[in-house]
């Protein structure tokens, strides 16, 4: 049983290649411009458990993989700066909690996001679920995800997530985990 971040609602896993030299898998954001929007990702969370899975939740912590930042000396030290660039004029790492326009969203943070213990729950306007296409849920909870084919809560959570570094920022590649904690009954 597993919960996938895929790239399109039926499609695969995300495997960029990122970390040193490529050698591990996840969500590469890309290159940005300083200053400007990067690209916008979008990540559909989906699960195969029996039963919905609830206080879903998203954070960031120090990259675990094989770490190939270049802007800074260390994992824990590129996970600091992004999240110092939260809050100030949208920028920063942001995730994007309505899955159908721009509008409402949240930037990881120093004490939002930062850690498990603060991580940022999934609202109701991310639910959704696979009809031919992408369709609303028709009574959707917030931080909750049903089994494969609910369309009352949806089984999926559709979010997007970007960055914008500041303009003065060095340019350099910099590495984080973005994690997601939800609990699931059996």
């Amino acid at each position: 049983m597993a919960l996938s971040i895929l790239s399109t609602l039926d499609g695969s896993n995300y495997a960029d290649s990122i970390g040193l030299g490529g050698s591990d898998s996840g969500v590469d954001l890309g290159a940005g411009i300083r200053g400007e929007d990067s690209p916008v990702k979008h990540l559909f969370l989906q699960h195969n458990f029996t039963y919905k899975i609830y206080d879903v939740r998203v954070y960031l912590a120090a990259y675990s993989g094989n770490w190939g930042g270049t802007a800074n000396a260390s994992a824990a030290e590129d996970l600091t700066e992004i999240l110092t660039w939260g809050g100030v004029d949208d920028e920063g790492l942001r995730l994007e909690l309505n899955r159908v326009g721009s509008g409402y969203h949240t930037e990881f943070k120093t004490g939002e996001g930062d850690s498990k213990a603060n991580a940022i729950g999934i609202g109701n306007a991310c639910q959704c679920y696979n009809s031919s296409g992408e369709q609303s849920a028709s009574s959707p909870t917030s931080g909750q995800i049903g089994a494969a084919g609910n369309t009352i809560l949806g089984d999926c959570a559709h979010l997007r997530i970007l960055f914008t570094a500041p303009i003065a920022e060095d340019t350099g590649v910099r590495d984080v985990d973005v994690r997601i904690a939800y609990v699931r009954t059996t």
